[in-house]
């Protein structure tokens, strides 16, 4: 049975997927490859905000707004994974934001024991919209993370930097996205039915 054709919105016919060939190769190639390539967003993250946080560090972090803490190894472990998980629904949460700044209603769901934001069925983002949508955790969470570091005493300050650096390698997928979207035509929309689905123009 072939996959029925998306619906398209009023002056727009179906274009294509996003992304239309998959990786011909075992799931756990695929699984592998993927942590490889997060290797180069992560080590943009370590560039960006490791290295001015470990000379800031050096300075005695002048901002700090209180004094260092010592905190047991058991609290530091719950600290840690609360932080991490809380940066998780954050990024999706400002998905979900991003969406709503700019006038559309996100979906919020579970798939595979995590959260996703997406779009409500039949709606449709030009192109300069979803790349907003792609790219505001990513942007939003490394500058304001940053800031945030400057304010912690360092033994918070250093589970938030892990917390935002796994942000930038999870944002792998949004990076994929986000350049998808650019290379599609200027006038071209797209929604999320099965995948990202492109349309373009009824006249192009």
């Amino acid at each position: 049975m072939q996959n029925q054709t998306p619906t398209a919105p009023s002056g727009f016919v179906y274009f294509k997927p996003l992304y239309e060939q998959r990786l011909e190769m075992p799931e756990w190639m695929q699984f592998l490859l993927a942590n490889l390539i997060a290797l180069l967003p992560f080590s943009l993250g370590l560039l960006l905000l490791w290295v001015p946080y470990q000379l800031y560090l050096a300075m005695g972090t002048p901002f700090a707004l209180m004094p260092d803490l010592q905190l047991a190894p058991f609290t530091s472990i719950v600290s840690g994974i609360l932080i991490f998980i809380a940066s998780m629904l954050l990024h999706e949460w400002l998905h979900g934001l991003a969406l709503q700044a700019m006038g559309y209603k996100p979906v919020y769901y579970f798939k595979i024991g995590v959260l996703f934001a997406g779009l409500q069925k039949g709606d449709y983002l030009s192109r300069v919209h979803y790349l907003i949508m792609t790219l505001t955790p990513l942007v939003v969470m490394s500058v304001t993370g940053f800031g945030v570091l400057l304010l912690l005493p360092p033994v918070y300050g250093r589970l938030l930097l892990i917390a935002l650096l796994l942000n930038t390698a999870a944002s792998l997928g949004d990076l994929f996205v986000a350049v998808g979207v650019y290379r599609a035509p200027k006038t071209a929309v797209f929604t999320d039915d099965n995948g990202i689905q492109v349309f373009v123009p009824a006249a192009e």
